[in-house]
């Protein structure tokens, strides 16, 4: 009677792996990564009757590397961060670079890459139509975030020098966390916010919203558009229209306390006001 060759998987360059607990111990993304694209990761699972973490395995959908790694961490219930997926992608992504190229050429791409951002920033500098801005934001993120998070204070202070770029900026997630938790750049920030409300009419990317509604709820945009609120002045209540779970309103309103400062994105927009003296100030996404 036939019996199976076992074979254990080779992580870090000296640890043997021979079951799911001590793979899980030792996710090296490297090369957990290699082992998925070359088929042996599922041939492993199969050989050690893991026919459940087999099956999903082999059912991964998704083509990015950043995504797969995120899948194959969920599988095999690491309960890593974005953060963590991130960082490991980029090294797996770099060690495929080193394989096909000597550390010249590596260096050549960083450069090149480094060229790009910089480009784009040069570009954002003087660029005035905010979705093209949007976009720029977009790019920093997707594109060339490790720069980005390397020279913050530098890439607000070149970008301070056109306003909008700044509140394009403060659309994208990973932005927007980075400089709100700098105190100078924060600081920056609500200088310019002030600035921006006392020369509104001067920026035509800005709407300003000051209705008393008599105590009702009004709607102001239709869920289907996102906006980012810049400032609030007075006590106003706002509601978010993607969390309305009734034809009156919103189930949480926040007042200026809670949306100035932090620039959060609503779906839709919906005010409620029994006061003339306010104004709501923010930018369609």
């Amino acid at each position: 009677m036939s019996k199976k060759i076992k074979f254990n998987l080779l992580i870090n360059g000296d640890i043997q792996v021979s079951n799911v607990t001590e793979l899980q111990e030792n996710f090296y993304a490297t090369d957990v990564m290699n082992y998925y694209k070359n088929g042996a990761l599922a041939k492993w699972l199969k050989n050690r009757n893991e026919i459940e973490l087999l099956e999903k395995v082999t059912d991964i959908k998704v083509d990015s590397n950043q995504e797969i790694l995120k899948e194959l961490a969920r599988i095999f219930s690491l309960h890593s961060t974005d953060e963590e997926i991130e960082a490991a992608t980029a090294v797996y992504e770099t060690s495929l670079v080193s394989k096909k190229d000597n550390i010249d050429n590596v260096n050549e791409i960083v450069r090149k890459n480094y060229s790009g951002y910089l480009k784009l920033i040069r570009e954002m500098q003087s660029q005035e139509n905010i979705k093209l801005l949007e976009l720029g934001a977009q790019s920093l993120v997707k594109k060339y975030v490790t720069f980005f998070k390397m020279n913050s204070l530098e890439t607000f202070d070149k970008l301070s020098k056109n306003i909008r770029a700044i509140f394009a900026c403060l659309t994208e997630a990973k932005i927007r966390e980075l400089w709100l938790t700098d105190k100078e750049i924060s600081k920056q920030i609500k200088e310019l916010v002030n600035f921006l409300m006392d020369n509104q009419s001067k920026y035509d990317f800005i709407k300003v919203y000051c209705k008393n509604t008599d105590g009702e709820w009004e709607q102001v945009e239709s869920k289907d558009k996102q906006i980012m609120i810049i400032n609030l002045r007075i006590d106003l209540k706002i509601s978010n229209m993607g969390t309305t779970v009734s034809e009156n309103g919103s189930s949480k309103s926040l007042t200026s306390n809670e949306v100035n400062d932090r620039y959060p994105i609503f779906n839709g927009l919906d005010v409620l006001s029994d006061i003339d003296y306010y104004k709501l100030y923010y930018l369609e996404v």
